[in-house]
């Protein structure tokens, strides 16, 4: 089989096979400029899902920690105040005043 098929290709074309493998390859090229644009579109849709999935789990998941440290904060008297505590660190050392 091999064999016919490279002496098939050796042998010069014709004008119809030139007309009708032209327009196979023609159609065959189109068909998959169409897949690849639905697959893309496809793509696009599931990757915008991912995201929006992500963006909610992420804001929960930030929401879930902030009260944590909120309710922490209550039972440890950490104050959230942004670094305005009690906690210092100098010369390598690191000391904490409870």
């Amino acid at each position: 089989f091999a064999a016919g098929a490279a002496l098939g290709a050796a042998l010069p074309h014709t004008r119809e096979e030139d007309k009708l493998v032209g327009e196979a390859s023609d159609k065959l090229r189109r068909e998959a400029g169409k897949t690849a644009a639905e697959l893309y579109e496809q793509g696009k849709e599931k990757v915008g899902e991912a995201y929006e999935e992500a963006a909610d789990k992420a804001g929960k998941l930030y929401g879930d920690v902030k009260e944590k440290v909120a309710e922490m904060g209550g039972q440890t008297g950490y104050s959230g105040d942004g670094g305005q505590s009690d906690y210092s660190s100098q010369g390598g050392q690191s000391t904490y005043r409870h």
